[in-house]
C-alpha cells in the first residue's frame, strides 16, 4: 500500500479518515474543540444556525401565545355554541382553531393551509 508524505500514515485514496478522539493529545482535543466552536460561530453569523437562547425564548413566547388562546377557548366560543347542533358546533370550533393557528403562523412568519 502506498504511503503519503507523513511517515506511518496510510493513503486512504481520498476516502475520509476515521479517527478515535481518545487517541488525540489534550492539545489536539483543545484545537479540535476550538475549531468546532469557530465553525459553529461562523454558521450563526452566516445565518445557518440560530443561537439556542433565541430559539428557547421564541419557543416560550409561542407556547405562551398558544396557551393563552387555548385557555380562552371556553369563554370565547361558548356563547356562540348555545342552541347549535353538532355540525354547527364543529364548524365554530374548527373556525376558531383555524383562526388561532393563522394568528400564530402570522406571528411566527409562516402560513396555515385552510
Amino acid at each position: 500500500m502506498k504511503k503519503n508524505s507523513q511517515k506511518g500514515k496510510k493513503n486512504t485514496g481520498g476516502r475520509p479518515v476515521k479517527f478515535d478522539p481518545a487517541t488525540l493529545t489534550p492539545r489536539q482535543r483543545l484545537d479540535l474543540a476550538n475549531a468546532l466552536n469557530r465553525e459553529r460561530e461562523n454558521e450563526v453569523v452566516a445565518g445557518k444556525l440560530i443561537p439556542r437562547d433565541e430559539v428557547e425564548r421564541a419557543s416560550r413566547q409561542d407556547g405562551g401565545m398558544v396557551r393563552s388562546e387555548l385557555l380562552g377557548l371556553g369563554s370565547k366560543i361558548a356563547p356562540q355554541l348555545v342552541g347549535l347542533d353538532e355540525i354547527e358546533i364543529k364548524t365554530v370550533v374548527d373556525q376558531w382553531a383555524t383562526e388561532t393557528l393563522a394568528a400564530w403562523a402570522a406571528w411566527a412568519g409562516a402560513e396555515v393551509e385552510r
